[in-house]
C-alpha cells in the first residue's frame, strides 16, 4: 500500500526553505527603508533613488 503523507524531513527542509525567503524579503525591505531614510540627507543617493524611480515607472507602463 502507497501512502500519499509527505516525509517530515521534506516537510521540515520546506519550511526552512519558506523561512529563508522571508527573512531574506525582511532584510531586503530593511536595507530599502534604510537607503529611503539616507537619501533625505545625501543628494548623490536621492538622485539615484529618483532616477531608480523614473526608470521602474516608464519600465511599469512599458508593460501595460
Amino acid at each position: 500500500m502507497h501512502s500519499s503523507k509527505k516525509n517530515p524531513i521534506d516537510i521540515d527542509l520546506y519550511l526552512v526553505k519558506e523561512n529563508t525567503s522571508l527573512i531574506s524579503q525582511i532584510r531586503e525591505d530593511q536595507l530599502w527603508g534604510n537607503i529611503r531614510r539616507a537619501a533625505k540627507t545625501n543628494k548623490t543617493l536621492a538622485d539615484i533613488l529618483n532616477q531608480a524611480k523614473m526608470v521602474y515607472a516608464l519600465i511599469k507602463k512599458e508593460n501595460n
